[in-house]
């Protein structure tokens, strides 16, 4: 079995902080695919000379990746007894026939490079300056994190940097991990991949996926996790899915279609369309996204990026809400200038825009402008992405397989362990977003006022359509209020006290422009044409279909309010943004 060899070493006198976080986070990522017999890992927490050495000589035949963190130098790294020389390192590693990467993550471990690709090592990682602890600590979780979802070498490498320069660019460095050598301690540390021409093909290596008895996805049935975790999560807010669950508790027997119907009647239909696909075979179109396929993965990644761009429209209408509010909204520069940046995307770059940033700093946003979230559970979520590392790993987990399946990049022999993981990591976001069962999202198609001789105050008929119910279909309900609400919109409502937000126009039932009609056709905006002043929309339901084109002459309404928006929280018209 191919082995990864996990070595760090911290030391009391020169004590790197987050080096224990690196350590473990290393291990969370890892161990489940070691516990599936792809990999068998070893983890040293406290490596000495002599234990390295043992080790290296006792995992020769097998070893395939050898990581270190800690202090390092040009020519040698800093164990828990002493020195550890690189040459000697070097010439150890250099008789592993299987070894495919060596990542030294301490200081100026660039000095070791040749030494180990003369010794015969394949590739490398190190650094070309001193690194800050901080940044190393982030830099190899951001690495693993990305081989562990099977992007190749060069890939995973290229994230992790990517990431790195996002998260870090223009800070002040702290402590470092050097073993002595201090030149070049203002320059930001650069992390480099090594090889020579002949060992480039090892840049394609992924972590490996075979098990010693292939049986590990036997017991695993596309979906059945999925529909028990959001049955359980859904009956603290629905009182359908709640009666049935008292059932289950009883003794009963509910069955999983039985199951699988209240979870999609019960959630708004642009999160339940995307969890239809996934959970009911569909024979007749043969999509497969109810069996371990790489449909069923593109499907996974649809359902992620469709609850993302939702909750990201959502906190885009409510700040847009808050302008009428009596307390004035103030809008960083820098701030101002990344909302526009997302309105100037064209359609590649916005096919893979990552919404997480994005809502992100909408939180940033709202906190420093108080701003009273219409949805309460929304705050609470951003304490999730501080505070609860299985939240983290599902959407970073997600956010890698969307990018493999954007760039047609999908590891073939993961298939099985990437639905599994796909599906435990989507079944834990759903879950920490199954309080939206609790908000109707609604189609205003339009108001009748009825106003009467013998009552002074008129009433406001609303032709209303409730987007869920998702198998029952969508039909028009009258709504009378004594207030009334916005017409041709896609509303997110609370029905205990019918207050609204208005979601339009970035989320747009087109078939509220047409004449009155029971189908509901949700589309979600997708990125403006400059040149053409037009803004395109993708149906929610099948968002392969040819793009929506929305313009001064078609549904100029919707073209009005982006308008508004833009000169409102924008501060320019939109052909400026």
């Amino acid at each position: 079995m191919d082995i990864l060899l996990l070595t760090f070493t911290n030391q009391a006198d020169k004590l790197l902080p987050t080096l224990q976080e690196e350590d473990d986070a290393l291990s969370r990522l890892l161990s489940p695919r070691a516990r599936q017999q792809h990999f068998f890992l070893h983890r040293e927490s406290f490596t000495t000379t002599e234990e390295l050495a043992g080790l290296i000589t006792s995992y020769r035949d097998d070893l395939t990746l050898f990581h270190f963190s800690g202090h390092a130098g040009r020519d040698r790294l800093e164990l828990g007894d002493g020195t550890g020389h690189g040459e000697g390192l070097a010439q150890l590693l250099g008789q592993c026939p299987r070894l495919k990467l060596v990542c030294l993550n301490g200081c100026s471990t660039q000095g070791l490079v040749q030494r180990m690709l003369d010794a015969g090592v394949p590739v490398v990682i190190a650094t070309s300056a001193p690194v800050d602890d901080k940044r190393a600590t982030f830099f190899s979780i951001r690495l693993y994190e990305a081989l562990q979802q099977q992007f190749p070498l060069n890939e995973a490498f290229l994230a992790a940097k990517g990431a790195l320069e996002l998260a870090f660019s223009g800070t002040v460095p702290g402590i470092f991990r050097s073993a002595g050598f201090q030149a070049g301690m203002g320059d930001l540390p650069a992390w480099g991949l090594y090889f020579e021409e002949k060992n480039e093909h090892v840049l394609d290596w992924r972590l490996p996926m075979q098990a010693i008895n292939p049986v590990e996805f036997a017991n695993f049935t596309p979906n059945e996790y999925l529909i028990d975790t959001l049955f359980e999560a859904l009956s603290a807010y629905n009182p359908d899915i709640q009666r049935l669950n008292k059932d289950v508790q009883r003794g009963m027997e509910v069955s999983i279609p039985k199951k699988r119907m209240a979870i999609l009647n019960a959630l708004p239909a642009p999160l339940a369309e995307p969890l239809r696909k996934l959970m009911v075979p569909v024979e007749k179109e043969n999509e497969g996204f109810d069996k371990v396929s790489e449909a069923r993965l593109q499907q996974i990644v649809q359902a992620y990026s469709t609850s993302l761009e939702l909750l990201g429209f959502t906190m885009l209408a409510q700040l847009w809400e808050a302008y009428d509010a009596p307390t004035t909204v103030e809008i960083k520069p820098e701030q101002r200038e990344v909302l526009a940046a997302f309105f100037r995307l064209n359609r590649k770059d916005r096919e893979a825009f990552d919404f997480v940033p994005f809502v992100q700093l909408l939180w940033e946003i709202f906190d420093q402008n108080n701003i009273h979230y219409f949805i309460q559970e929304l705050k609470d979520l951003r304490s999730l992405v501080n505070n609860d590392e299985k939240f983290v790993d599902a959407v970073r987990f997600l956010s890698g397989l969307r990018r493999q399946v954007l760039s047609n990049s999908l590891d073939r022999s993961a298939v099985g362990y990437q639905c599994q993981t796909g599906e435990e990591s989507l079944a834990y976001l759903y879950s920490r977003l199954s309080y939206m069962a609790r908000y109707r999202l609604a189609t205003i198609q339009g108001i009748d006022v009825l106003k009467y001789r013998h009552k002074r105050q008129p009433k406001f008929k609303h032709a209303t359509k409730m987007l869920h119910d998702l198998l029952g279909g969508f039909g028009i309900s009258p709504v009378s209020l004594d207030h009334s609400l916005d017409t041709l919109s896609v509303l997110l409502l609370n029905e205990e006290t019918w207050e609204y937000l208005n979601l339009s126009p970035f989320v747009v039932d087109e078939n509220a422009f047409q004449e009155r009609t029971e189908i509901c056709k949700l589309i979600f905006f997708s990125h403006y044409l400059k040149q053409a002043d037009t803004y395109c929309f993708k149906y929610v339901n099948k968002p392969d279909d040819p793009l929506l084109e929305i313009s001064a002459q078609k549904y100029p309404l919707i073209k009005e309010q982006f308008e508004a928006f833009a000169k409102l929280l924008l501060h320019k018209p939109m052909s400026s943004v």
